[in-house]
Formats: structure tokens, sequence, C-alpha cells
């Protein structure tokens, strides 16, 4: 499963967890109700959320992604340091 961090044309961002990014772009419209500007991969899921997938234990993984703007196109941490210190 994938993080996606998808900006549409009414202004709204958000993450969407899908298993490619066509999947994705298909949640999200559905969900927000608008097209989609820009859909890039996340290193790990975001907040706001607008989708949460859960594991077979029916867990899902923590926004753990704190600056989704500035880590967007990445599928790893960029951080040097902890996003949170």
């Amino acid at each position: 499963m994938n993080a996606y961090w998808i900006k549409f044309v009414n202004g709204y961002s958000g993450c969407v967890e899908a298993e490619n990014e066509d999947e994705a772009k298909k949640i999200g419209v559905d969900l927000i109700k608008s097209n989609i500007l820009v859909c890039e991969i996340l290193p790990y899921p975001a907040y706001p959320r607008i989708n949460k997938v859960k594991n077979e234990r029916g867990y899902s993984c923590p926004s753990f992604c704190y600056q989704p703007n500035k880590c967007k196109g990445h599928n790893s941490c960029r951080a040097s340091r902890s996003c949170t210190e």
C-alpha cells in the first residue's frame, strides 16, 4: 500500500492510500468530488487523510509524514532528523 498526496482543483489537498497512482486518483475523485491537479507519492501517510486503509489486523498506518508538501514526490523520508524534533 502506498500513500499519495493529492491536490484538487477546489483547493483541497489530502492523503490517499492506494495500491497505485491510478487507484489513488479514482479514490480521491470519488470521495472529494473534485478534479485533480496533482497526485504525487509520499513516503508515509499524512494528515489530512482522505481515506484510511486497515490491514488484516484492523489497524491503519499512522500519519507519519508531517510535511507532505515538502515530501511529496519522494518514496522515502527526506528528513535528516525526525520531523517531530
